[in-house]
């Protein structure tokens, strides 16, 4: 048989968690995961029952393990490498680990006018130059394979007059290979420490997710080569940057991935935008593939 799924929450932004759906249907859900809170302390649970679900059901949609022969995924590629070489689809290779932390950096507050600079403990300075070092180490990494990136930051008290006494950030490192990103994580923890003790600052770094890199098995990937060669289309392979249900599904069968081209690698954005001719060619691979896919199984050459 073949089942479509259709997942809710692979981020992770509202709640400090990722994959949840795809963690249940993986049987791999924590518990704990439904004790997360949001910003204004709502919890996974809280969210779920005022939609009209019940957590206590999330075991119910995990499969058994003996029961899948394998899971494919196709998703807009959401980066530029597709639309700047011409190609409407690509095979994805891997799904890139992921760290991520949240950090917090202490100082102390002061009046903006009273207090010389010299005398300052500046936390939003600190955290300025914390980010910067992200930037050097990710630059420093393997070409096209490392990346490193704070996307929110937030001072406090606040105040335009009020010399920051308390800074958090997040940080997010990503590498096609575990090697080089668990390198870059601890260089950039050992930067931020120097930082912190030469400017008399605190320090906190949690890391809150952990995901290494998930290979895409390559009997699916050959599959998907198979369909992406049936409707015409050269076959592109590459890494996922960015984090998939591929990653919770992994730990309950083999899984292959299929990319389509978006009009310049915008994801997560109003501008978000890929061909209806690009997507139709997606499925139709897609159907080419699951094709081969069974005739293999059907003669004992799968996975």
């Amino acid at each position: 048989g073949l089942d479509v799924l259709a997942f809710c929450d692979e981020e992770g932004v509202r709640f400090p968690t990722t994959l949840v759906s795809s963690s249940a249907v993986a049987g791999r859900l924590s518990a704990n995961v439904f004790q997360a809170a949001d910003a204004d302390g709502v919890t996974v649970a809280d969210a779920l029952e005022r939609f009209g679900c019940d957590p206590a059901l999330a075991p119910a949609a995990a499969y058994a393990p003996g029961d899948v022969l394998g899971y494919i995924e196709i998703h807009i590629e959401q980066g530029p490498v597709l639309e700047r070489e011409g190609l409407p689809l690509g095979v994805v290779t891997s799904i890139a680990g992921q760290s991520r932390f949240r950090v917090e950096v202490g100082g102390e507050a002061g009046h903006a006018g009273t207090v010389p600079m010299a005398m300052r403990r500046d936390a939003l300075a600190a955290a300025a130059e914390m980010i910067l070092a992200v930037e050097s180490v990710g630059a420093a990494g393997p070409k096209h394979e490392l990346v490193a990136t704070v996307g929110r930051i937030a001072a406090q008290p606040g105040a335009v007059n009020v010399i920051p006494a308390r800074v958090s950030f997040t940080l997010d490192v990503r590498a096609a290979t575990d090697p080089p990103r668990l390198s870059a994580v601890e260089a950039i923890r050992a930067r931020f420490r120097e930082i912190a003790d030469r400017r008399h600052a605190t320090l906190t770094v949690e890391r809150y997710h952990e995901t290494p890199t998930t290979p895409c098995a390559p009997w699916l990937q050959a599959g998907l080569a198979a369909g992406v060669e049936a409707v015409g289309a050269p076959v592109r392979r590459l890494t996922s940057g960015a984090g998939h249900d591929g990653h919770a599904i992994h730990a309950l069968t083999d899984i292959g991935m299929l990319f389509v081209r978006c009009r310049g690698g915008i994801s997560h954005n109003p501008n978000e935008y890929a061909e209806a001719a690009d997507m139709g060619l997606a499925v139709q691979a897609l159907v080419e593939a699951i094709v081969h896919i069974a005739d293999r199984a059907d003669q004992g050459d799968g996975a």
